[in-house]
């Protein structure tokens, strides 16, 4: 605006010249000075139009932009159906069952945990409106707690608030019980072309599988993995073996006599399907083993456990201490924590000689092991 003022001026400052030049100087000097005058308003004519065509292009692709955006935003329909099993990609920890009702509405159960005995459980109901956003204030919340037996004991009953927004493909959940949002992906559909292996319900049963037992040089890791199947392994259902995959944060070894280990240690539970294990239970453990040293090797004598539902974070960050934001990477590294687990399952079957070449995680397809 301010340049296009300056030619504004300089037209009516030449106009004036040349009226006065007409008066003193007579017709031909006049003849000259409209021409110039003529000559500076097509050009201003000219500038103004450009300008006017810039902002118009401008705005038309601001507006598309906009309107594009709009779209992703406002990606949820009606016709959107998210019945079936989310996982939380960041913790690994969180379940997510959806049912839609005949009238839209959505029956949700989230389970948070990570211990054999114990988890956070969150029943939650709603619709999603427009913008692909469920809003609740009236979730029932709860701690289930088992015991060797069976039994189960609820407790920490509470009503909480919340949301659920799609993003794309995964849903973002935020809770008032939880300090980080958790951001959910649905599972593959269980079963598919995949014979589905139940595991057997008497306590008693025997498989034709050799048990686990760690063949490395390591003796803290295979401290480690015996005291998780010692500890964790009778309260899953029976299968054919339990192999574990302590994936290690950091240790601490200047104490002999409290040695630190940080990790998230997991136990999967398998039964064999030909040339496959195909996992049927499992939980993740994470926290910080303490060890000693003896004349034998190592021995597990203690373990701080992260506690589950909306005490983990906290509870994370005072077990893992200055460590925690390298546990949360090494939660978030799904390719590496897999290609552990993998070698684990393979020095397994290496080490006994057997006919098994793949793992597979029920709805998923199944893993070539190293």
């Amino acid at each position: 605006m301010r340049k296009n003022t300056a030619k504004f001026l300089t037209a009516a400052l030449v106009m004036s010249m040349g009226l006065a030049m007409l008066t003193a100087c007579g017709k031909d000097t006049a003849d000259g000075a409209d021409e110039g005058q003529a000559v500076d308003i097509a050009e201003l004519e000219d500038t103004e139009k450009e300008t006017a065509e810039a902002t118009e292009a401008e705005t038309e692709a601001a507006t598309e932009a906009a309107t594009e955006a709009a779209k992703e935003e406002s990606s949820y329909s009606d016709d959107m159906d998210f019945t079936g099993s989310w996982q939380d990609e960041v913790s690994k920890r969180a379940m997510m069952d959806m049912v839609r009702n005949e009238d839209g509405s959505y029956y949700i159960n989230v389970h948070w945990g990570g211990s054999a005995f114990e988890y956070a459980n969150w029943e939650i109901t709603g619709k999603f409106d427009s913008t692909g956003t469920l809003t609740y204030d009236d979730c029932k919340y709860s701690v289930v707690t088992g015991d060797e037996n069976g039994a189960e004991t609820v407790s920490d009953e509470q009503t909480t608030t919340g949301s659920l927004k799609l993003e794309g493909e995964k849903l973002r959940w935020t809770d008032s019980l939880n300090s980080e949002d958790g951001l959910f992906v649905m599972m593959p559909d269980e079963g598919g072309d995949v014979e589905e292996i139940e595991a057997p319900e008497d306590d008693d049963y025997i498989s034709v599988l050799p048990d686990y037992v760690y063949k490395g040089s390591d003796g803290i890791i295979s401290a480690i993995t015996q005291y998780m199947i010692v500890q964790y392994k009778s309260g899953y259902p029976a299968c054919d073996v339990s192999i574990p995959c302590p994936i290690i944060v950091d240790k601490d070894e200047t104490d002999v006599n409290d040695i630190k280990v940080w990790g998230s240690f997991w136990l999967y539970n398998y039964m064999q399907n030909d040339d496959t294990l195909v996992c049927e239970s499992g939980g993740a453990y994470p926290g910080c083993m303490h060890l000693k040293q003896t004349d034998s090797g190592y021995e597990v004598i203690s373990f701080d456990v992260v506690a589950d539902g909306s005490d983990y974070t906290e509870s994370a960050k005072e077990i893992f201490g200055d460590k925690y934001d390298a546990f949360v990477t090494k939660e978030a590294d799904e390719a590496g924590n897999a290609s552990v687990r993998a070698e684990f399952i393979s020095d397994y079957v290496k080490s006994h000689d057997l006919a098994i070449t793949k793992y597979q995680d029920s709805g998923w397809d199944p893993v070539t092991l190293p």
